[in-house]
């Protein structure tokens, strides 16, 4: 991480381009906040929204330092990813920016008041620029066809879960509904 100063770099990913300003919003209905990350990599998977807020599709923790993204269905990731545009924003942080722990992810960063962009890389296609990450080492990809059936369990399990805890099936036009009907048929059908 770089510094600058007292301040400390930080980035933000988003399908939004032309930002000089990251401004608070209510993300999972909790108080408006800016999502910040000191690894570019983890910033590079949120500049692409594949589903809208208040849920969010973003199956991904770490070994060691480098994030792990897990396909939960085949070809996941140029499904998500493939042929979109995002944006990976750096800014930098000093003591008047009071930043806090995101306990629901600790490599996120969250911050009450808003955030200047000092600057900003484009990603023409999100999947090319996680694919060259990959090829460095700074992510790793678990393709779907590699999970042990351990790892296929929890998936279907996870994705039950909220189908149950959103009642998605009393909504089924409902788009977050449509994603995982379409991508989890057999979960859908079952829960």
């Amino acid at each position: 991480m770089e510094t600058r100063g007292t301040a400390r770099e930080y980035y933000h990913g988003s399908p939004t381009g032309g930002l000089s300003r990251l401004e608070p919003h209510s993300f999972c209905q909790r108080t408006p906040c800016v999502y910040l990350t000191a690894n570019a990599v983890v910033a590079a998977l949120y500049a692409v929204k594949p589903v809208e807020q208040p849920h969010s599709f973003y199956p991904y923790g770490f070994q060691g330092k480098v994030p792990v993204y897990t396909e939960y269905y085949p070809h996941a990731l140029e499904d998500l990813y493939g042929g979109k545009t995002g944006y990976v924003y750096h800014c930098y942080c000093d003591a008047e920016i009071s930043l806090e722990t995101d306990t629901a992810n600790p490599c996120a960063m969250v911050s009450r008041k808003p955030v200047e962009v000092c600057g900003y890389m484009e990603l023409l296609d999100v999947l090319e620029a996680l694919l060259e990450y990959e090829r460095c080492g700074k992510l790793m990809v678990r393709r779907y066809d590699t999970l042990n059936w351990r790892q296929l369990e929890y998936i279907r399990l996870t994705v039950a879960e909220e189908i149950q805890k959103y009642r998605l099936k009393e909504t089924p036009s409902d788009k977050y509904s449509a994603f995982l009907r379409q991508r989890f048929p057999e979960v859908w059908n079952q829960a």
